[in-house]
């Protein structure tokens, strides 16, 4: 079992001296705790591309798990398909 660690790209807007101010900063889980962490300007386009292409792995890890199990599902029924052995 292994633990995920979800990131997620967040803005902040804060108002002062009625100016409007806007910073982007992660949020995740480390342990119990949910971590800020503030994000540069000149560093958001690249996490930004890199947090797209880990969704984007993720999706394709899942579907590879549920598809691992579909064919574990059909290795363990009585009398398997032709031509296929289980491995004891």
């Amino acid at each position: 079992m292994y633990f995920r660690i979800y990131r997620s790209l967040r803005i902040r807007a804060k108002l002062y001296k009625d100016k409007k101010y806007e910073y982007h900063y992660l949020k995740y889980r480390d342990g119990d705790r949910i971590v800020n962490q503030h994000v540069s300007g000149s560093d958001l386009k690249e996490l930004k591309a890199k947090l797209s292409l880990r969704k984007k792995y993720e999706q394709e890890a899942k579907s590879y798990e549920k598809r691992i199990a579909y064919l574990k599902k059909i290795m363990s029924s009585k009398g398997s398909p032709r031509g296929v052995k289980k491995d004891k």
